[in-house]
């Protein structure tokens, strides 16, 4: 599996649909005045916000799923603070399950250094089918997934509209190795 961002997985329509909407919404000011006199240029701020989004969707959506992994007993009792430190690799299976992972990046519009005219929430939120999962686990990092299927589900919203809502790519799990993840990273953030 290669490890790919939201955005990289995204389709191209569903990319423009996001960028569209954060652009609207930062051309807005909160009371729905439209931010006219700031004197935005249309190329110069589609560009940028077309930056900005690929930006807040540089989730990498092998961490999400580790994040979201993270909770499970099975995992905990392996990476967590009580987990062995022997060098043994040590497998968790994982039975037919869904998890859901949220992330809320943030996009500002803003005059240099000056103010923030506006800020834009982008929540999105990943939602998995897992089937047969099997991760193996070395000194409290995941390190491996060695079997599975995972059918990824893509949510994301901007001012709290539902702008994209589609599939992923099925992503198998056969044998490769992942990135090395310390348990410290795969807490979920508050």
């Amino acid at each position: 599996m290669k490890d790919e961002t939201i955005a990289e997985n995204m389709a191209p329509a569903a990319f423009s649909n996001v960028v569209d909407a954060v652009k609207s919404s930062l051309t807005t000011g909160d009371s729905g005045v439209r931010l006219a006199g700031v004197g935005l240029d249309g190329g110069a701020l589609q560009k940028s916000v077309a930056d900005a989004v690929e930006s807040a969707l540089s989730i990498s959506v092998l961490d999400a799923l580790l994040k979201g992994w993270h909770g499970v007993k099975s995992i905990t009792d392996l990476t967590g603070r009580e987990g062995p430190m022997d060098g043994k690799p040590r497998v968790a299976a994982l039975a037919k399950h869904k998890l859901k992972v949220t992330h809320t990046p943030e996009i500002r519009l803003s005059l240099g250094e000056v103010a923030d005219l506006r800020t834009v929430s982008v929540p999105v939120t990943l939602e998995v089918e897992a089937s047969g999962v099997v991760l193996t686990v070395v000194d409290r990092e995941v390190t491996k997934a060695s079997a599975g299927t995972l059918e990824p589900k893509l949510t994301v919203k901007v001012e709290k509209v539902k702008v994209v809502e589609t599939k992923l790519r099925r992503i198998e799990l056969s044998g490769n190795l992942m990135a090395r993840m310390p348990a410290e990273e795969l807490e979920p953030s508050a």
